[in-house]
């Protein structure tokens, strides 16, 4: 990544609530995903955008350069509540 990240863009999701299975409402769903993970804070998210690819060569191109801090895992389901109002 050429540019600076504004670091205060950066958001997590706490991996246990992640990827535990919803049981209502509206739900994306990612599918066997390279993410980049925060092994205390959970996946990270640069403003809405999931940091995280299904190609492994990518996943960890993004990670060494954007966040060096982090880890990349794989994982096979991540659910995430969907906002209606993104698409409005």
């Amino acid at each position: 990544m050429a540019r600076d990240l504004d670091r205060s863009r950066i958001r997590h999701v706490p991996l246990d609530k992640a990827t535990a299975l919803p049981t209502d409402g509206h739900w994306d769903v990612y599918a066997d995903r390279w993410w980049c993970v925060d092994p205390e804070k959970g996946l990270l998210f640069y403003g809405k955008a999931p940091q995280c690819n299904s190609n492994e060569g990518i996943a960890r191109k993004i990670q060494a350069k954007a966040y060096p801090d982090a880890e990349l895992r794989f994982i096979e389901r991540v659910y995430l509540r969907h906002d209606c109002g993104d698409y409005v």
